[in-house]
């Protein structure tokens, strides 16, 4: 029986996203283009069969998949539209007292008189009245039992809603570029280090860190707030807060590095083709204990193939890395993120 999903993504990779699922479940088509890098997708795989297979996935454009298991119309008057939100949803969903569980809406198109967050509310007061516990997205890695997921995507008149637990989806959230927007920063890229840390489940505390490519500093701001003395690479001017930093020492080029300096993590986030940001990354391995990561941003050109540029890219790490991981971030615009490991 064909299954549907809502699958996310960068908009200028649509089709190379589509493609890469497919090639993961065999059959993808596309049903509806909801616009903002959202699309409904339609397989001939069973729901069990969706979930499982995309997990195990080693996808790279994907940013995030929410299964359908119900549709219906809505007609966006808020006190007849989020009753039935909440009946639909217990119809398909399983959330004990004790459970930890997240409710993720988004909404897109006009005419509604409620917004995504207040059906959030809605839904999760009505789950954590009856005993169950609502986890939030936050800047830190998650850990902890399985949450319980309800995706509810709302687009014009009708509701999507599905239901499935944490370790089945390719993130465990949806809302984190809506999250991350509103706080403060020194620049919005600080976010995309932010939630590639939670998305790997990388955890620092302390130590030395190299970041390439740093200014105007929110790479560094970040892992000054890790507790890290952070070695920040770049020509230009850094924020004067970050720059205060009594742990940030401000090299204006790669020469300057010491050629016996050892780092605990190296970041890169160069604004530079992904083949020469990964040969740099490469010849700076020296720097790094075995075993010890590196995180970069690969950015890609619009209108080329995304595969072939990052296949590219990858070829040249394994010079002196392992690759543990790549992923489209929601905060990743023509771009990709990797973790890499230097190897023993």
């Amino acid at each position: 029986m064909p299954t549907k999903f809502i699958l996310y993504f960068t908009p200028d990779f649509e089709a190379y996203a589509i493609k890469e699922v497919e090639g993961a479940l065999g059959s993808a088509r596309k049903l509806a283009d909801f616009g903002g890098g959202t699309a409904l997708i339609e397989t001939d795989r069973e729901r069990k069969d969706l979930l499982f297979l995309l997990s195990k996935a080693r996808l790279i454009l994907a940013k995030h998949i929410s299964p359908i298991d119900v549709e219906f119309g809505v007609c966006g008057q808020g006190d007849k539209d989020l009753i039935s939100i909440l009946d639909h949803v217990l119809s398909v969903s399983y959330v004990l007292k004790g459970d930890r569980f997240s409710i993720q809406c988004r909404r897109r198109g006009t005419g509604s008189d409620y917004t995504s967050k207040d059906v959030e509310v809605f839904v999760g007061s009505w789950f954590e009245g009856n005993g169950s516990i609502p986890v939030f997205s936050s800047t830190g890695v998650v850990s902890g039992p399985e949450i319980k997921v309800v995706g509810i995507y709302l687009f014009n008149n009708v509701c999507y809603v599905g239901f499935s637990e944490s370790g089945e989806l390719i993130n465990e959230h949806n809302d984190e570029y809506r999250l991350y927007a509103k706080a403060g920063k020194v620049s919005r890229s600080q976010f995309k280090l932010i939630e590639a840390l939670r998305k790997f489940k990388i955890t620092m505390h302390g130590g030395r860190a190299l970041d390439l490519g740093a200014a105007p500093g929110g790479w560094s701001n970040v892992l000054l707030g890790l507790g890290m003395e952070v070695t920040a690479v770049d020509p230009a001017a850094l924020d004067p807060v970050v720059a205060a930093s009594p742990n940030l020492v401000h090299l204006a080029s790669i020469s300057e590095i010491p050629p016996d300096g050892k780092f605990d993590l190296i970041v890169d986030d160069m604004n530079i083709d992904a083949e020469s940001s990964a040969m740099m990354l490469v010849g700076l391995s020296r720097l790094l204990g075995n075993g010890s990561n590196a995180i970069i941003t690969l950015k890609l050109k619009k209108g080329s193939n995304p595969f072939k540029a990052v296949n590219s890219a990858i070829h040249i790490l394994w010079q002196s890395y392992d690759v543990v991981s790549v992923a489209s971030l929601f905060h990743n615009r023509l771009e990709v993120t990797l973790l890499l490991a230097k190897k023993g």
